[in-house]
């Protein structure tokens, strides 16, 4: 390269490297977009194969469309099973309300057990006590029940 006053490159030596260089660089875009370019077959193809996806796409969005509905019935046929269900408990829950109430018969009450409650009895009772036994234990040997020997060691002692 011819050296110019100096040292410095010439201009017109700079002005030639440059434009070598746009050059190239334009070429080598230009064969990547021929590469990048497809032939009308690739073209036929991809739109094919975009079509065929576009139709398995709306066979299955068709399919469970009817799965859909399908389901849909189910449910329904469902609800209304349950409403009439529920209807008719409702119109049974009303005649129940309207209707009187039949009366309740009372539950069987046990008679009374006769206790021998004589001043014999209360004197059995009062002797136990003496000996020091409890309430429970006086009503266990007699065969009473503990209120009634605990009234009587009440009365006794209020007695006194």
């Amino acid at each position: 390269m011819p050296l110019g006053t100096g040292g410095a490159i010439d201009n017109g030596v700079l002005a030639l490297l440059g434009v070598l260089c746009l050059v190239i660089l334009s070429v080598s875009m230009w064969r990547r977009a021929q590469q990048r370019r497809a032939t009308p077959r690739e073209l036929t193809r991809e739109q094919r194969a975009r079509l065929r996806d576009q139709k398995e796409l709306r066979k299955s969005m068709e399919e469970l469309l009817v799965q859909l509905e399908e389901a849909a019935t189910r449910i329904n046929a469902q609800i209304d099973a349950r409403m009439a269900n529920l209807e008719a408990l409702l119109r049974l829950a009303d005649k129940r309300i309207t209707r009187p109430a039949a009366p309740v018969a009372a539950p069987a009450e046990k008679p009374p057990r006769a206790v021998d409650a004589g001043p014999a009895q209360f004197q059995r009772v009062c002797d136990l006590a003496d000996k020091g036994s409890p309430a429970i234990a006086i009503a266990e040997a007699l065969q009473m029940p503990v209120g009634e020997v605990e009234l009587m060691l009440n009365l006794r002692s209020y007695s006194r």
